[in-house]
């Protein structure tokens, strides 16, 4: 790894990248089933379930995108630690594996379950 890298500024757009990817991950990673699902258009639709998958990868890009700009910022400023870009690359890395093997089909089915379970309370 070169020193250049080693800055706020481009930590920052590697960390805005990352936020895209997760943000396109609702939208690009769909299947015609969901697709078809979300739509409503079948006897029995559970329609949450994509939209509750498009809001993990929402609030997840989203944050990573905010502190994307937050590090860019600081790179224009001036603001100089290395110790805290590389920490930074080291944790996206982690976050990245851990979210997609593990975190996104986690909390989906922890919402997809909180859904159900108010649907089963308001059932008569």
């Amino acid at each position: 790894m070169t020193t250049d890298f080693v800055h706020f500024t481009p930590c920052g757009l590697i960390l805005d990248v990352s936020g895209v990817l997760l943000l396109g991950f609702a939208f690009f990673l769909k299947t015609t089933d969901s697709m078809i699902e979300e739509s409503g258009t079948t006897w029995d639709s559970k329609a949450y379930i994509t939209v509750v998958a498009g809001k993990c990868d929402g609030i997840f890009g989203t944050a990573l995108l905010f502190l994307g700009f937050v590090y860019q910022a600081l790179g224009y400023a001036g603001v100089e630690s290395r110790n805290t870009v590389l920490f930074s690359y080291s944790a996206l890395l982690v976050f990245l594996l851990v979210y997609v093997g593990f975190l996104r089909k986690w909390l989906v089915k922890k919402w997809v379950g909180d859904i159900e379970a108010r649907f089963r309370e308001k059932q008569p």
